[in-house]
């Protein structure tokens, strides 16, 4: 029988520290004498309560976690988080529709970046804060997850540096889930002080500094200007950002254990190799098309198109230049890398770097077993034989990634959007990317969408986010069986 005490218990903790976090805009508000301040004090109001009614309510927690419990558990934080985070934009007035306020907040909290805001220097800074905060915040919880808890579970792209752990109650996963918290929160705040401290002294004014840090260090991408990382028209600001985009597409175990002298697991780690060899890869040829067909200045088109293909790699979604100029060759280029996002471990979207990888790999291989039957070609990876359990488990993933991006973009084109807009905002969405094609590129948004389309982004953008496996077991008939 499922323990629902325990998951509210668990849900509990997690409105507890979003409430506390809604007061931080309270400090824009004054600065700016925005007069935001009741807004986020009721904010904060409603949903600490909720979470003190949610501990109430639960009990004591001596109970063990099941699988069940967990999938729950992980599915329904986002959509709670997300929901009590629309609470300072629906009193705020700032967006006024329930359904694009929802989006505005899931997209925050699952790092997509996609927005429903039209004219955004126009909003309250204290407003816009909150929206690269619940970024920031989100970023760091699914750090918490995919470090921790997915890969006890068999969920997520971690399953190649699964910890040996057997037992499931709650002190083991709580024990597991602190040792994560304190390996990345210095990390993970440490890169925050840091980038926003450089962008000031590249030329950003403290509120564009710090907002643009929270999206980056989650590859969020939720910009304070409406023409986002072009506004700007700066090649330090933009080179700045391109360091910190990579480094947060690159798991944070690994770099924690560099900052600890151990840089062997990150320089050896093949994904990190094909991570990297990806960007260098498309960042040239991307830069010899912009040359050579726009006649652009080769330093200029090197700087366009590093900042873009790092961008889009790393899931962030920022932009510095209007893309949908440039030829439909770099458009296929930028829409494939879109499949692939950054490194297991890291903050990044989409299918990941290390499913990618050993898929490729697998494929090679199975071409030599074919012209060897006899022949015993293991797949290997960081020298370590890979199972075939998890081959298959990469490609269910896969099928059921491009299934679902196959449904949406027909149910999207069906409320009258066209082709490559409803197939850009899909895979933008499931990969939490946030920039798109079409009607969808830089500078544009999904205001233009009909709701139903922005209930399936929503749907998209939090199934991407818990990774597929953990809500398709919910709505197996057997999973609710005692």
């Amino acid at each position: 029988m499922l323990n629902f005490k325990l998951i509210l218990r668990s849900l509990s903790i997690l409105l507890f520290i979003e409430s506390f976090f809604l007061l931080i805009p309270i400090i824009p508000s004054i600065v700016y004498s925005e007069k935001q301040e009741i807004i986020f004090i009721l904010s904060f109001s409603v949903i600490f309560l909720i979470s003190i009614l949610f501990r109430v309510f639960s009990g004591k927690m001596n109970y063990e976690f099941s699988h069940r419990e967990i999938y729950i558990f992980i599915f329904f934080s986002w959509i709670l988080i997300s929901l009590f985070g629309i609470v300072p934009y629906i009193l705020s007035d700032s967006i006024n529709s329930f359904t694009s306020a929802f989006f505005e907040s899931v997209s925050g909290f699952t790092t997509t970046g996609s927005t429903t805001l039209i004219s955004i220097e126009n909003y309250p800074k204290s407003i816009l804060l909150w929206r690269s905060l619940s970024q920031w915040l989100g970023g760091f919880y699914y750090l918490i997850l995919s470090l921790s808890i997915l890969p006890i579970f068999g969920l997520g792209g971690m399953l190649l540096y699964k910890p040996d752990i057997q037992l499931l109650n709650f002190n083991d996963i709580k024990e597991k889930v602190i040792d994560v918290f304190k390996k990345i929160i210095i990390i993970y705040c440490g890169f925050t002080v840091l980038e926003s401290l450089i962008l000031y002294f590249a030329g950003m004014n403290v509120f564009d500094a710090i907002c643009h840090t929270f999206s980056t260090i989650s590859t969020g991408g939720f910009s304070t200007r409406n023409n986002n990382i072009a506004a700007f028209n700066s090649p330090m600001i933009e080179l700045i950002i391109i360091i910190f985009m990579i480094i947060s597409g690159v798991n944070f175990l690994f770099i924690w254990r560099a900052t600890k002298n151990d840089y062997k697991r990150l320089l050896r780690d093949q994904e990190f190799h094909f991570y990297l060899l990806l960007i260098f890869c498309a960042a040239l040829i991307v830069t010899i098309l912009i040359y050579l067909q726009n006649n652009a200045e080769f330093l200029t088109s090197l700087r366009y198109s590093f900042f873009q293909v790092a961008s889009i790699l790393s899931t962030t979604g920022f932009y510095n230049h209007n893309y949908l100029n440039w030829s439909p060759v770099i458009t296929l280029i930028f829409f494939g890398l879109m499949f692939i996002g950054g490194t297991t471990g890291s903050t990044a979207g989409s299918i990941k770097t290390l499913r990618v990888y050993l898929l490729l790999k697998d494929s090679i291989l199975e071409f030599k077993r074919i012209i060897h039957p006899n022949a015993v070609i293991p797949l290997r990876f960081n020298n370590k034989n890979v199972n075939s359990e998890i081959i298959t488990n990469f490609q269910i993933f896969v099928i059921l990634y491009i299934f679902l991006i196959i449904i949406s973009t027909i149910i999207i084109s069906a409320t009258g959007i066209d082709f490559k807009t409803s197939l850009g905002a899909t895979v933008s969405s499931i990969g939490n990317i946030g920039i798109s094609f079409g009607q969808l590129g830089p500078g544009l948004n999904v205001a233009i969408l009909h709701p139903l389309a922005k209930w399936v982004l929503i749907f998209l953008m939090i199934l991407g986010r818990i990774e597929i496996f953990a809500l398709l077991v919910i709505l197996l008939p057997s999973f609710w069986k005692r």
